[in-house]
């Protein structure tokens, strides 16, 4: 299905990338000027600004993959080679997130707080969505493909806010997840590689006695997506939340409150899928399929564990991320 897969990815790819084009044209023909600082006092009614900003934020939305625009995430890091899916998952979907609050919130910001509840609705919708579908996969790769979803979904969340905590809270989760997930998708082609191309989770089990230290950097990941310190998913979790309360009870919104209670919640599934897969690959009876799995070298092992340690280190001391987003972010927000 590889080649299928490969066009429905070109496709969705560039559903988005035309709608961010005709957000960027229609910024010059009524802007007259691509200058991301001259644009914010650009001569334009608010109701293009409107449109521009939507038409902007679902281009990137697509590369999020955010619920409805997802379809192609969970065909396409399931089926690439599992070295290009630690790259897309931590590092390219992302980006969509960091470039609504480059690019969108730093040209248009008297309309991003139009949309903001909308995509807030939309956040909170994704994380569930993901952390359900994830919660329900055999296939390794498909599992994390889901929950990379779901984790979309808390980063959209921040930047809803559109306040410092939130957003500065989002970037943060971009490092975050980065770190997390990719130990992950690396932890799952060190067992496809170890035990021959197995992918299935319910054949798995017992791999941390032949498996100690992949098994130890899975369980920093994982611990990494939930949000438990003191991994750097704790940081970038709570400054969600926060932003995502403060936005809620700074304009009195009953709605907001409501969907921050929800993103809350929605935590519990990702704790539930992470443990579930933890106990079912790492724990229990080993198969007897699986008696001669052994230990990855040292070249695959070692960068699980540099990234398994870098967020440990990030979430005890995560002015080392802050410090460099916090005076970018107040500058666009002008907090």
């Amino acid at each position: 299905d590889r080649d299928r897969i490969s066009f429905m990815y070109f496709m969705w790819t560039h559903i988005g990338a035309l709608a961010f084009l005709a957000g960027i044209l229609s910024v010059g023909y009524l802007g007259g000027t691509f200058d991301l600082q001259k644009i914010v006092t650009a001569s334009m009614a608010q109701g293009f600004r409107l449109w521009i900003a939507v038409l902007m934020v679902v281009g990137l939305l697509v590369k999020m993959a955010a619920f409805g625009l997802h379809i192609w995430l969970p065909h396409a890091h399931a089926e690439a080679p599992t070295p290009i899916s630690a790259l897309l998952s931590p590092a390219m979907i992302g980006i969509g997130g960091y470039a609504i609050v480059r690019i969108v919130m730093t040209i248009l910001p008297s309309s991003f707080p139009e949309i903001s509840t909308a995509l807030a609705i939309w956040a909170v919708i994704t994380m569930f969505y993901g952390g359900a579908m994830a919660l329900v996969q055999d296939d390794i790769k498909r599992l994390l493909a889901y929950s990379s979803i779901s984790q979309m979904g808390y980063i959209l969340l921040g930047i809803s806010s559109f306040q410092v905590l939130g957003v500065s809270g989002s970037m943060f989760q971009y490092v975050s997840h980065g770190l997390g997930k990719g130990i992950l998708f690396m932890m799952a082609g060190t067992i496809i590689m170890q035990a021959h191309g197995l992918r299935s989770i319910g054949r798995m089990g017992g791999l941390a006695s032949k498996m100690p230290i992949t098994a130890t950097a899975a369980l920093l990941g994982f611990l990494t997506i939930m949000g438990i310190p003191p991994t750097t998913g704790f940081i970038s979790e709570f400054l969600i939340f926060a932003g995502s309360f403060n936005k809620a009870f700074t304009i009195g919104s009953m709605l907001r409150i409501s969907i921050s209670f929800l993103a809350v919640v929605s935590t519990a599934l990702t704790a539930g899928y992470s443990l579930w897969a933890v106990k079912r690959i790492f724990f229990g009876p080993l198969p007897a399929e699986l008696n001669g799995v052994v230990e990855a070298p040292w070249i695959v092992t070692g960068p699980l564990l540099v990234l398994g340690v870098a967020s440990l280190v990030i979430g005890i001391y995560p002015d080392l991320v802050e410090r460099l987003l916090l005076p970018s972010v107040k500058l666009i927000l002008g907090g």
